[in-house]
């Protein structure tokens, strides 16, 4: 088993510490990583095999709070993606695969009740997406193909765009 290493490291352009990272250790191939604001806030947590993000990733506000979490599949987001707006409220769930948009991601108001859910494949908009009001209503109903809008219907309490 190969020996745990712990080394702090600091950017430095200009003559200023710009931000710090930490090697924190190995397990498997995997190196976790840590990296710091000028001032010693956590901005960073990942993990890396052969030099590619692999695993878990976190960032976050200046305060401390989570901004974003994700996992890393050689180099690309794989799965669900979380954002979060800065007073800890989610703000969407993003699915991925290889890096890209897949299947339905949702997207919420500050008062935590949905705002979009939005169908992707391969990263384009396809099929039905919703968008609501914060009080829950729907306002209209999209259907995409490969990116391109086909058709748009309104919610019955909606009056048409007027061009």
């Amino acid at each position: 088993m190969k020996k745990e290493m712990k080394v702090l490291l600091g950017i430095v352009v200009a003559g200023s510490i710009i931000g710090f990272f930490l090697v924190k250790g190995r397990l498997k191939g995997l190196e976790a990583f840590k990296s710091y604001d000028s001032g010693g806030k956590l901005q960073e947590v990942s993990t890396t095999k052969n030099g590619r993000l692999n695993g878990p990733f976190q960032s976050y506000y200046p305060d401390g709070r989570l901004k974003m979490k994700c996992t890393y599949r050689d180099g690309k987001k794989e799965g669900i993606a979380r954002f979060y707006l800065e007073n800890g409220k989610l703000q969407a769930e993003v699915m991925y695969k290889e890096d890209l948009s897949e299947g339905i991601s949702k997207f919420y108001f500050e008062n935590g009740k949905l705002q979009a859910e939005m169908n992707y494949k391969a990263g384009k908009l396809d099929g039905v997406s919703k968008t609501y009001r914060s009080s829950g209503e729907i306002i209209y109903i999209d259907k995409y193909k490969n990116g391109e809008l086909e058709s748009r219907e309104l919610s019955k309490n909606e009056k048409p765009e007027v061009k």
